[in-house]
């Protein structure tokens, strides 16, 4: 019988995560950007916490044009950060200018942090965090979006070929409030404006959506059922659709101020949750 080494975990370094992300690029994974997948509903979230309308916002770690795009739609002056584009993709082909290196201090009263700090790696992540600091304006306003408490080893896929194991998404920490709260105290100049937990999934099939939902709270199966019983009998039966949408906002009203947005995105990893968490610099 062969007999085959232990996998090793992979050790992400700053090198290594460009050239994943710079080959990612080339592949159909660039479909799953979250600010695609998520669509208008996380442009509009973002804008609901803008500290002014017409605010200079910089997306930090862009990748994709989605999220700027909207924004600037919006009537934001919008500027996109993201170090791993190569030069070939920093021309001005979008609405917005491009920041590759050197970024203002001081300048941006919102900076949006989506989906990007569950990626740094532990040896920059002090240097990254020190940066959004110094280019945040008076009184400027962070949001972060990463996934909520996402259990990393669901998400770890192992490669045939180097025999390592690794996070499908390069995400190397599980992120919670506490973490951000550490980040941002209160007695260094910082007022937490909200923390909240959104869903992104997509909510167009009836038994996909009870499936998904029943697994959070038990109460929640028989209000499904109901609602479905309910609808399907009616003079005038609502659409799967319309019957979704109606558990979706019975689900939010479970969540005891949660709230949840359908951008026909399926977030598997952790609980299926996205931790929103929004600061502001006093």
């Amino acid at each position: 019988m062969t007999e085959f080494p232990k996998p090793m975990s992979y050790k992400w370094t700053s090198e290594n995560v460009k050239r994943f992300w710079g080959q990612a690029r080339n592949t159909h994974l660039v479909d799953s950007d979250f600010a695609k997948t998520a669509g208008p509903r996380l442009a509009k979230l973002m804008d609901e916490f803008a500290p002014r309308r017409h605010a200079r916002v910089l997306d930090f770690g862009c990748g994709g044009p989605e999220l700027p795009d909207a924004l600037t739609k919006l009537g934001h002056k919008v500027y996109g950060y993201e170090p791993s584009l190569p030069e070939s993709e920093m021309s001005e082909q979008n609405s917005w200018p491009k920041i590759r290196n050197t970024l203002p201090l001081g300048h941006f009263d919102l900076i949006i942090i989506s989906e990007v700090i569950e990626h740094v790696i532990d040896e920059e992540l002090e240097g990254v965090l020190t940066t959004l600091k110094s280019i945040l304006g008076p009184e400027g306003t962070l949001i972060f979006t990463t996934p909520l408490r996402e259990n990393l080893k669901t998400g770890t896929v192992l490669c045939p070929n180097c025999d390592t194991l690794f996070h499908r998404w390069q995400h190397v920490r599980s992120m919670n409030p506490q973490m951000l709260d550490d980040w941002f105290p209160e007695q260094e100049g910082w007022e937490k404006q909200h923390v909240g937990r959104y869903d992104f999934s997509s909510n167009s099939n009836i038994l996909t959506t009870a499936k998904r939902y029943q697994r959070y709270k038990p109460a929640f199966a028989k209000k499904v059922n109901t609602i479905i019983e309910h609808e399907t009998r009616a003079d005038k039966p609502k659409t799967n659709e319309e019957i979704s949408e109606l558990i979706a906002l019975e689900f939010e009203r479970m969540l005891n101020g949660g709230t949840l947005n359908d951008a026909g995105f399926d977030y598997s990893e952790g609980d299926g949750h996205i931790l929103v968490y929004v600061t502001k610099r006093t």
